[in-house]
C-alpha cells in the first residue's frame, strides 16, 4: 500500500471512529466542551421548509402566500409548529446566540465529517447552522435570520 492510500484509510479509520451519535460527541472531536448538553436547544430546519426559511424572517412575513403554510404558521406559533419545521439536534452549554452559531459551523464542530451519520439519521442536509435554524433557551425562540437573530 503506498503511502497516499495509508493516509487516505487512516483518515477513514478516524471518521468511522469517530461518528456522531449525538451532537455532545463533538467535544471528542473538537476538545470544545461547549458540546456538552446544556441549556440552549439546538433546532435544525427540515429540507423542504428550509427552502423558504433560508430567505430570512422579513420575506416570510412579507409573502406569507409564497411560502409553505407551515412556515407562516412557525412564526405565529412557533412552541406548536417547531416539530413539525424542525428538527432538534441537541443541546449546548453555551447560551451566547453568536458563539452557538459560530460553533456550529460545519469545519468547527465536524471538520472531518464526523456528523455525517448523525444528520442523515435525523433526516437533515446541512451540518452548517443557517438561516432558518431555531436557537431555543427555556421558552425564548431565536431565528437565525439572514444577519443576526430574530427572537419568534
Amino acid at each position: 500500500m503506498n503511502k497516499l492510500a495509508k493516509q487516505i484509510m487512516n483518515i477513514a479509520n478516524k471518521i468511522a471512529i469517530f461518528s456522531y451519535s449525538k451532537l455532545s460527541d463533538a467535544v471528542e472531536v473538537t476538545g470544545n466542551d461547549d458540546y456538552l448538553p446544556g441549556k440552549s436547544k439546538i433546532w435544525y430546519a427540515k429540507h423542504d421548509p428550509q427552502r423558504d426559511l433560508m430567505f430570512g424572517y422579513n420575506y416570510v412575513q412579507k409573502h406569507p402566500d409564497d411560502v409553505y403554510p407551515v412556515v407562516r404558521d412557525l412564526f405565529t406559533d412557533v412552541s406548536r409548529h417547531i416539530g413539525i419545521t424542525h428538527v432538534l439536534l441537541g443541546t449546548m452549554q453555551r447560551t451566547d446566540l453568536g458563539t452557538i452559531y459560530e460553533d456550529l459551523q460545519g469545519e468547527k464542530w465536524s471538520p472531518n465529517g464526523e456528523a455525517r451519520s448523525l444528520l442523515t439519521r435525523l433526516g437533515l442536509k446541512h451540518t452548517t447552522m443557517s438561516v432558518g435554524d431555531i436557537i431555543q433557551q427555556g421558552n425564548r425562540f431565536y431565528f437565525v435570520d439572514r444577519m443576526g437573530f430574530k427572537q419568534i
